[in-house]
């Protein structure tokens, strides 16, 4: 994967850890925009973060690519301070 790419997946995750849900949705291309809405968005991650105990999230240093030749990488966001 290239650096330009890695960097935007890194943007578009903080943009969700910080609650941008709008600046997050910016970044989706066309086709994805009319899967999910800001609002689709923000709904997906309070879903995925509503068992953590505090409110701030924080996106982890250490991602992953795929290895076996797909075009993704696994970001983690998790509960700052854990």
């Amino acid at each position: 994967m290239e650096p330009q790419q890695i960097n935007a997946a890194l943007k578009f995750a903080n943009y969700l850890a910080s609650k941008e849900y709008i600046s997050a949705f910016n970044m989706l291309s066309s086709s994805l925009q009319n899967v999910y809405s800001a609002d689709k968005l923000k709904e997906s991650m309070n879903k995925m973060t509503n068992y953590f105990n505090g409110d701030t999230l924080k996106v982890e240093e250490n991602f992953f690519e795929d290895e076996i030749g797909n075009d993704y990488i696994y970001i983690p966001i998790g509960e700052d301070g854990n």
